[in-house]
């Protein structure tokens, strides 16, 4: 993993049942980012696959509205 201080602050959205990228890898970048002190936001979707399909409609709703605020508050 190639993470730094230096890392731009990340938001990550990820299914459970992905199968193209599995979950475990978002749940070890989010360790490297603390490990670092990244600025991160991880977003976990129960059910989600490869694009969030198969997650509840809500909880895919609600990652989708998390990430305009993201951007805006870590903007330079």
């Amino acid at each position: 993993v190639n993470v730094s201080p230096k890392y731009p602050p990340t938001l990550m959205i990820h299914g459970t049942k992905d199968t193209d990228v599995p979950h475990e890898q978002s749940l070890i970048m989010t360790r490297e980012f603390k490990k670092h002190g990244v600025l991160h936001q991880f977003i976990s979707v129960e059910g989600g696959e490869h694009g969030l399909g198969g997650g509840k409609p809500a909880d895919i709703k609600a990652a989708h509205a998390a990430m305009l605020p993201f951007v805006l508050m870590h903007m330079k």
